[in-house]
């Protein structure tokens, strides 16, 4: 245990450097004790190392972060992340999250990641999302929608074409 602890705090620096250039952090380090649940769509097996996980979430669109879980060497990608759904951000000894940090697509701006609603996008851009068009999944059942969202108001608009 004191090993897998040891691993775990030099991964959590490679991934500081990595996500650090000039002296500035793009990035957030890995939080350890702290999981996102409810919003894993890959799990990735035999990850001896966190550095696979990030691998393996820079490789994948919809991967907005990721929880690590250090006592079975298991990778947890999400498609959501912490300020997107804080709610959902629990603790938990035996994983740490961490929020991938470059080419993370903005929530609801490709149909293979849409947004629920657009606070949700809002939310998780930190309140610096722009009024604009995003795919939405929660306007009609079962069907992602490219809709206007008023990020003033945070309501939705769905303009049809004839």
């Amino acid at each position: 245990m004191a090993l897998t602890l040891l691993l775990l705090i030099v991964v959590s620096s490679k991934f500081l450097d990595a996500s650090s250039q000039d002296g500035k952090a793009k990035g957030e380090v890995s939080i350890l004790g702290m999981t996102l649940q409810g919003h894993i769509f890959k799990k990735v097996t035999k990850a001896a190392l966190g550095d696979v996980c990030l691998r393996e979430c820079y490789q994948d669109i919809r991967c907005q972060s990721f929880n690590y879980v250090f006592t079975e060497d298991i990778c947890e990608l999400s498609n959501r992340t912490k300020e997107a759904r804080p709610e959902d951000f629990v603790p938990n000894s035996e994983r740490y999250y961490f929020k991938k940090d470059m080419k993370r697509v903005p929530l609801g701006s490709v149909p293979e990641l849409p947004a629920e609603t657009c606070k949700e996008i809002k939310t998780s851009e930190g309140g610096q999302a722009v009024s604009a068009r995003y795919w939405i999944s929660s306007i009609i059942p079962e069907k992602i929608v490219f809709a206007y969202c008023d990020m003033k108001t945070e309501g939705t608009s769905v303009h049809h074409e004839n």
